[in-house]
C-alpha cells in the first residue's frame, strides 16, 4: 500500500473495504465478462485518480476506467467525466457508444451540451445517433435539419445561431434562449410553442408578441432593440421573474401580479405608476432609471438596487422599507441614511457621488459584506463587528484604527488606501 500515500483517505477506506472490492469486481465482471484482480483495480484506480489527463483511454480500458470512477465516486469524478466526454465524446466523436450505458456520463454530457457553444452538426448527428433523447442543447452553429432530431430537447440556447429559424415542432420545451440581433427565429417561429416557462428574447427586434406563452414565468426583454413592445406582453399572467433592461417600449408591469424579481434598470419606459399595484416583489434593480423615486409599497423587498447618478430613488421613497438584506446605492446621491433597514447584511455605498455618510450607516450591527469603494464621506467600520468582507480601496477615508476592532474579516481590499498599513489582524 505504499503507492497509495499520497491518495485520499476516502480513496483508502474503498480499497480496504473487501466488501466494496467485490461488489466493484461484480460490477466489471457483469460488463466486460472478464474478472480482474484487486491489485490490478488498486493501478487503474491510482493511475486515473492521480494521471487521468495522460492517459491513452482505449475501447479496452476505458470501460474500466469510467467504471472505478463512477462506482468509487472520487472527488474529482465531475473533473475526470468532463475530460473524457469533451475530449472523446465531443472532440473525436468516439466512444459514447459504450459509455452511454452510464448515468454519471449522460448527466455531464447533458450539461456539457447546455452549456458549451461550439456543438457542431457533426458531433450532434453522432450523439443523437446513439440517444436521441439529449434534453439540453447551446449551439450558433447547428443546422435547421439537425436539430429537427432533437425531439426532446426541454431547454435550448440558439441565441447566437443565424441558421435556425423555427423551433416551433419542440413541443417539449420549456427554456428557449433566442437572444441577440443575429439569432435566425423569428415570430412565425415560436408561434406554435405552449409550454414555455423561462424566454430569453433580449436584443432580438425579430419577436414582438409572446401573449401565446401562457404557462411563462421568466421572462428576458431587456435591450433598447428587443421587439416586444407593451402590447406583446400585456396578457401574460404568471411571470415570476421579468428583466425589461433598457426596453423603453415597457411601460406598465402591474399586470404581472405575481412578479418576485424585477428588473427595470437604465433606460426602461416603466414609471413611477407602471409599478404601483405590485405587492409581491422581493427582488427589484432601478439602476439609473429617472422615473422611479419610491419604492415603499414593495414591503417584501429583500434585495433592492438603486444605484447609478441618474436614479431618483430618494430617502424617503425608501423609508418603510424593513426586510431589505442587500442594498445597492452606488452612486446615488439621494440616499443619505440607510440605519432604519436592521437586517441588512449587504452593502454597496462606493462611489465618490453616493450620498451615505459615516453617520448614515452608524446603527447597522449585521453587515457582513460592506463595499465602500472611493467613498470618502466613510471613516470608520468598527462597529460592523459581524463584517466579513470589505472593500475601502481608493480614496475611502476608512483608516488604520477604523478597522482596528474587525476580528471576522475574510476578504479585504485596501488597494490605493494609503491610511491603511497593517493588515496583520487579517488572515485569508
Amino acid at each position: 500500500m505504499e503507492e497509495l500515500k499520497e491518495e485520499s483517505e476516502y480513496v483508502k477506506n474503498m480499497l480496504d473495504d473487501e466488501k466494496d472490492v467485490e461488489n466493484i469486481l461484480k460490477i466489471t465482471y457483469d460488463i466486460l465478462k472478464l474478472p480482474i484482480t484487486y491489485v490490478r483495480y488498486k493501478k487503474f484506480l491510482i493511475n486515473v485518480s492521480k494521471n487521468y489527463k495522460i492517459i491513452e483511454y482505449t475501447e479496452k480500458n476505458i470501460i474500466t476506467y469510467i467504471t472505478i470512477v463512477d462506482y468509487f465516486m472520487l472527488n474529482k469524478q465531475e473533473e475526470i467525466f468532463n475530460y473524457i466526454i469533451y475530449k472523446y465524446i465531443i472532440m473525436e466523436n468516439k466512444y459514447y457508444e459504450k459509455l452511454h450505458m452510464y448515468n454519471s456520463i449522460d448527466y455531464y454530457l447533458t450539461k456539457i451540451l447546455g452549456t458549451t457553444n461550439t456543438i457542431n452538426n457533426e458531433t450532434l448527428e453522432y450523439i443523437i445517433n446513439i440517444n436521441n433523447k439529449i434534453t439540453e442543447l447551446c449551439s450558433s452553429s447547428i443546422t435547421q435539419e439537425t436539430l429537427n432530431k432533437c425531439k426532446s430537447l426541454v431547454k435550448l440556447n440558439i441565441s447566437y445561431n443565424k441558421n435556425i429559424t423555427d423551433v416551433n415542432y419542440l413541443n417539449k420545451l420549456e427554456e428557449l434562449h433566442i437572444s441577440s440581433r443575429i439569432c435566425g427565429v423569428n415570430q412565425k417561429g415560436i408561434q406554435k410553442l405552449k409550454f414555455i416557462k423561462n424566454l430569453n428574447v433580449s436584443h432580438n427586434n425579430n419577436i414582438t408578441h409572446i401573449n401565446h406563452l401562457k404557462v411563462l414565468e421568466e421572462l428576458n426583454i431587456s435591450g433598447k432593440i428587443c421587439g416586444v413592445k407593451q402590447k406583446g406582453m400585456e396578457k401574460l399572467k404568471l411571470i415570476k421573474k421579468l428583466n425589461a433592461n433598457d426596453n423603453d417600449k415597457i411601460t406598465n408591469v402591474n399586470h404581472l401580479s405575481k412578479l418576485e424579481e424585477l428588473d427595470i434598470s437604465w433606460n426602461c419606459g416603466v414609471k413611477q405608476k407602471g409599478i404601483e399595484k405590485l405587492k409581491l416583489v422581493k427582488k427589484l434593480d432601478v439602476w439609473n432609471n429617472e422615473k422611479i423615486t419610491n419604492v415603499n409599497h414593495l414591503g417584501d423587498l429583500k434585495e433592492l438596487d438603486i444605484s447609478g447618478m441618474y436614479c431618483k430613488v430618494v430617502q424617503e421613497g425608501i423609508s418603510n422599507l424593513k426586510l431589505v438584506k442587500k442594498l445597492n446605492v452606488f452612486g446615488n446621491n439621494n440616499i443619505k441614511d440607510v440605519n432604519h433597514l436592521k437586517v441588512l447584511e449587504e452593502l454597496n455605498i462606493s462611489g465618490r457621488d453616493c450620498g451615505i455618510t459615516q453617520e448614515g450607516i452608524s446603527d447597522l450591527k449585521l453587515v457582513k459584506k460592506l463595499n465602500a469603494y472611493n467613498n470618502k464621506k466613510i471613516k470608520d467600520v468598527n462597529h460592523l463587528i459581524n463584517l466579513e468582507e470589505l472593500n475601502i480601496s481608493w480614496d475611502c477615508s476608512v483608516t488604520q484604527e477604523g478597522i482596528s476592532n474587525l476580528k471576522l474579516i475574510k476578504n479585504l481590499n485596501a488597494y490605493r488606501n494609503n491610511k491603511i498599513t497593517n493588515i496583520n489582524f487579517y488572515k485569508k
